[in-house]
C-alpha cells in the first residue's frame, strides 16, 4: 500500500498490515521499510545513506534483525529500486532514481568545467574595467567581488555560505551585471526560501 497508493505512508500501511497478520520479517514489509527509511532521509536532505546507518535505522523502525534487513537490501538491488555505490571505504545506498540523477548532474557539471572559455568572458572588460553603477555592486566586499569575478571567468561556480553572509547580494549583483550587458540567465533553487 505504501508503495502503490499515494498518500498512504509506510507507518499507516504497516499498522494495517500487522492487523491483517503480516509477519514482521515479511520480505514485502522489509523492502517497504528500507525504501521508507531512504525516502525519509531525502526529506532530511540526504541523497543516500551509508549502508550501516540505513540498516541501523531500518532495524529500529521495523523491529527486525540486521540480517533480515541486509536480505531486503539485496532484493531491492535485484529489483533495481536501489543502487549501492562504494566510495572511500563507505557503502552508500541510494534510491535508484536519485543515484542516476546525481550521476547526470555530475556529468553535466564536468562537461561545463571542461569548457575552455565561458560565455561571459567578454563581460570582464565591459564590467570590471568600466565598473557598474548598480546599487548592489557598491555593497560588495572583497570576497563577494571575487566570487562574481569567478562566476564570470569560470565555467562553474558554487556560491556557499551561512545565513547573512551576502549570498543574495552577490547573486543580485551578478544578475545586475548580466542584465546591464543584455545576457540571458535562468535561476534554479532547491528550496522554497532560496527560490524567493
Amino acid at each position: 500500500m505504501a508503495l502503490d497508493i499515494h498518500g498512504v505512508g509506510f507507518i499507516k500501511a504497516d499498522q494495517i498490515a500487522k492487523t491483517m497478520g503480516l509477519e514482521l520479517n515479511s520480505p514485502v514489509r522489509v523492502k517497504a521499510g528500507l525504501l521508507y527509511t531512504l525516502e525519509k532521509a531525502l526529506q532530511d536532505g540526504h541523497v543516500f545513506l551509508p549502508q550501516e546507518q540505513l540498516i541501523s535505522k531500518a532495524v529500529e523502525l521495523i523491529k527486525i534483525k540486521s540480517e533480515v534487513a541486509i536480505q531486503g537490501l539485496e532484493q531491492l538491488v535485484e529489483l533495481k529500486l536501489i543502487h549501492i555505490d562504494h566510495l572511500n571505504d563507505q557503502t552508500q545506498v541510494y534510491l535508484a532514481g536519485f543515484y542516476y540523477a546525481e550521476m547526470k548532474i555530475a556529468e553535466t557539471l564536468k562537461s561545463f568545467i571542461d569548457q575552455k572559455q565561458t560565455p561571459l568572458q567578454d563581460l570582464v572588460s565591459s564590467v570590471f574595467l568600466a565598473g557598474i553603477s548598480g546599487k548592489n555592486f557598491k555593497k560588495l566586499n572583497e570576497i563577494q567581488y571575487s566570487g562574481i569575478n569567478s562566476a564570470i571567468l569560470t565555467p562553474v561556480s558554487i556560491l556557499t555560505g551561512g545565513p547573512g553572509t551576502g549570498k543574495t547580494t552577490t547573486l543580485k549583483t551578478l544578475i545586475d551585471i548580466l542584465e546591464v550587458n543584455e545576457k540571458s540567465y535562468a535561476l534554479a533553487s532547491p528550496t522554497g526560501r532560496a527560490a524567493k
